[in-house]
């Protein structure tokens, strides 16, 4: 697998004025923009590009140096600036105001709705398991919570998500070696 690299060098180590900017092409590496750890390889008989660490599929516009991951909604794009990729920012990947809300009524009503069942029917206070159901309604929004941020982090590509995911599974691999 590749070493770390600093964004600067090429993919073979080799940092110099001619290989600093290199146009996108098909037939050269270039380390991948969602998991930043792989490395994105022309795909044989295809027009696109492949990771060799998170399996994304991405279309090129090799005129317009853009990068598009083929495999998500909306689709993610990127620019090739010849050292390094550039995110493009579209109004498609905002958090708009109905994202905002439903995930937020994806945390809020389930809890609610617990907590309510937990107010109505109260356990005995002298009971062994009287403090259950105040830890079960604080279970439910955390784990609520870890699913609207584990979605957004998935369809919006977020930068922390991904290095976490990375971390996480170079951690996960390199235990099993």
């Amino acid at each position: 697998m590749m070493d770390r690299l600093d964004p600067r060098q090429s993919l073979q180590g080799q940092s110099s004025p001619a290989l600093a900017r290199r146009p996108l092409r098909y037939d050269d590496r270039y380390r991948c923009p969602v998991c930043y750890y792989g490395e994105l390889t022309g795909m044989t008989l295809m027009e696109s590009f492949g990771c060799s660490f998170c399996r994304h599929i991405f279309t090129a516009d090799l005129p317009t140096q853009v990068l598009r991951l083929a495999d998500n909604t909306p689709a993610l794009s990127w620019r090739w600036d010849g050292q390094r990729w550039r995110r493009r920012h579209g109004t498609d990947m905002d958090f708009g105001p109905t994202v905002v809300i439903l995930g937020t009524a994806l945390v809020v009503f389930p809890t609610l709705l617990v907590g309510l069942a937990v107010y109505l029917f109260p356990p005995l206070p002298d009971a062994p398991g009287a403090w259950f159901p105040p830890v079960w309604v604080g279970l439910t929004g955390i784990s609520h919570l870890v699913m609207v941020l584990w979605l957004a982090g998935e369809s919006y590509a977020l930068p922390l998500y991904r290095a976490l995911r990375v971390l996480l599974s170079r951690q996960f691999t390199l235990g099993d070696r």
